[in-house]
């Protein structure tokens, strides 16, 4: 519940082949999985070590990687206690979660007013943690229900639960600053060999092979103040993670719209365009070059694309367009529509006749 790199515009592929030979293309955020190699190495285990019983020798995870597949965090997962010759690893690494407060997502839960509104702030982003971390919240009159729900066979294994379940209780107790003890916990497994380890971490009575794993608290439990609470923090933490889930329009597609719609589509200057964006002509040309294009690369594409759309209706003279381009003179358009195909507007047409460009205007490669 604590952990999670939330950047989902990823360009890089990073999809891999898992043991079955067969490619995987779900991405989950690495942070946590750095907390797993950092323990081996504290142990004096190296990490090929991990990946050789992971069956993943060949995989190789780059600090600067925000994500891996799942398939590889699963099969590390698994590994991970084998290795390490400590099978209540999970349940430890629970009881041991500490508070983060780099990303936003990290940043948004602690700032929530009380249990009950961190508890829905991370039912409603968990995609961004893992694709597992998946439940239900029941409330009644006097009792909250944690239910977590299982997506697939991995998510059902008991490693998952003890670190998702493990996790969600000490997360809640670093959040309220209180010893919060579940009414009852369920697991739908059997008992393991060191259930002692589950009596240490949630501190009540504990169900297993039940029909659910679930944690069932007393209500009250849920409408204490946070430690940390804080409406102005919260509410900037919540933009910030909405903006990661749905990403603002970027500064180059604002402008492309802004020329594309104008009446004088090629006779706007970027001073205009900055006007209407309401910023300098100096900080609009830092943000593209940032974007790492510029005002006239903006311009001339729009107005390519507006020019060769046009140029499909045969109907339409060379004139029309140039004039519907902005072009006050056609030898003016001739110029920079040789300078953006490489071909005259005449040529162009010819080669349109002829069946040589698709449907979208362009060089057909059939």
């Amino acid at each position: 519940m604590g952990e999670g790199n939330h950047n989902h515009r990823q360009s890089s592929d990073m999809s891999y082949k898992n043991k079955s030979g067969m490619k995987s293309s779900l991405l989950v955020p690495t942070r946590w999985l750095f907390k797993l190699l950092t323990d081996c190495r504290n142990h004096g285990i190296e990490e090929k070590v991990l990946f050789r019983q992971a069956g993943l020798e060949d995989c190789q995870i780059m600090p600067n990687q925000s994500y891996v597949p799942v398939d590889q965090v699963d099969n590390i997962m698994l590994a991970f206690p084998e290795v390490k010759d400590e099978p209540h690893c999970y349940i430890r690494m629970a009881a041991d979660l500490k508070l983060s407060r780099i990303e936003p997502l990290d940043c948004l839960i602690p700032t929530a007013m009380d249990l009950s509104h961190a508890i829905d702030l991370f039912d409603r982003y968990r995609f961004l943690v893992h694709p597992y971390a998946k439940f239900k919240i029941m409330r009644e009159e006097r009792s909250v229900t944690i239910q977590y729900i299982p997506t697939n066979e991995m998510s059902k294994s008991r490693q998952y639960l003890e670190l998702f379940m493990g996790s969600m209780l000490t997360y809640g107790r670093l959040l309220t600053g209180r010893d919060i003890r579940p009414l009852q916990t369920c697991f739908q497994y059997a008992k393991p060999g060191y259930a002692e380890f589950y009596e240490d971490l949630f501190r009540s009575p504990l169900v297993f092979d039940a029909d659910y794993s679930e944690m069932r608290f007393d209500r009250d439990e849920f409408s204490h103040l946070l430690v940390c609470a804080n409406p102005r923090w919260n509410q900037w933490a919540e933009s910030q993670v909405k903006n990661l889930v749905f990403p603002p329009e970027s500064v180059t597609e604002k402008v492309s719209q802004i020329i594309l719609n104008d009446s004088q589509v090629g006779m706007l200057s970027m001073d205009a365009v900055a006007g209407r964006l309401q910023t300098s002509r100096r900080t609009l040309h830092r943000q593209l070059t940032e974007n790492g294009t510029s005002f006239n690369q903006i311009r001339d594409k729009v107005l390519y694309q507006k020019a060769i759309s046009l140029m499909k209706d045969l109907q339409i003279t060379i004139q029309h367009v140039a004039d519907q381009t902005g072009f006050s003179e056609l030898s003016a358009f001739h110029r920079a529509f040789k300078r953006w195909s490489g071909l005259t507007p005449s040529q162009y047409r010819k080669n349109l006749k002829s069946g040589l460009f698709g449907n979208n205007g362009k060089l057909d490669s059939r």
